[in-house]
């Protein structure tokens, strides 16, 4: 449950939560707003991309150039690839929205990106969602390996912010077009 106040858009998820209108708010109302907010189907006015990345500078330069490009859907970011699947656990247990997207950097610490793209592509969730390889090396085994685990695309890390905001820009339009269409 600890990505559900991060999707529907809280900073906190602290036991109490104040709110000077109606008084504290139990960390199990807010559970039950996100559970309200995914039965809604707000989740799906807008797309959701799963960013795994270690590198803290590179979520925030995709970050930015998403921003720059206008998207408007959601962002959900993994610092490695466990907290991935962590959050792939809370999509098969129907507390996230299952992601329109996932972006994986290749070489971090504990599950690598390909770990991580072989346990989507085995798991219930991850068998038909587009998933990239971005990484700062272009050696051709790692794209035969990203290929052969069912990757979508494979991409280079940019030096740039405008390298990144047409990377973005890449990204978005692996996203289906009926994600899009909500959007």
């Amino acid at each position: 449950m600890p990505f559900l106040p991060r999707l529907i858009g809280l900073k906190t998820c602290n036991k109490y939560r104040m709110n000077s209108a109606t008084g504290p708010t139990t960390y199990s109302s807010l559970y039950v707003k996100a559970v309200e907010h995914l039965r809604r189907g707000s989740h799906l006015l807008c797309p959701t991309i799963l960013l795994v990345d270690d590198n803290p500078a590179d979520i925030d330069l995709l970050q930015m150039a998403f921003a720059q490009n206008g998207f408007t859907g959601r962002l959900l970011i993994a610092g490695n690839g466990r907290e991935a699947m962590g959050i792939a656990d809370e999509v098969c247990r129907g507390f996230v929205p299952c992601p329109d997207l996932v972006v994986l950097d290749v070489n971090m610490p504990i599950f690598s990106g390909f770990d991580v793209l072989q346990r989507l592509r085995a798991s219930p969730i991850g068998c038909d969602v587009p998933v990239a390889m971005l990484t700062s090396t272009t050696q051709a085994s790692e794209k035969e390996t990203a290929a052969r685990l069912g990757a979508t695309c494979f991409l280079e890390k940019p030096m740039t912010l405008e390298g990144y905001a047409s990377v973005a820009d890449d990204l978005e339009r692996l996203i289906p077009t009926k994600c899009m269409a909500r959007g």
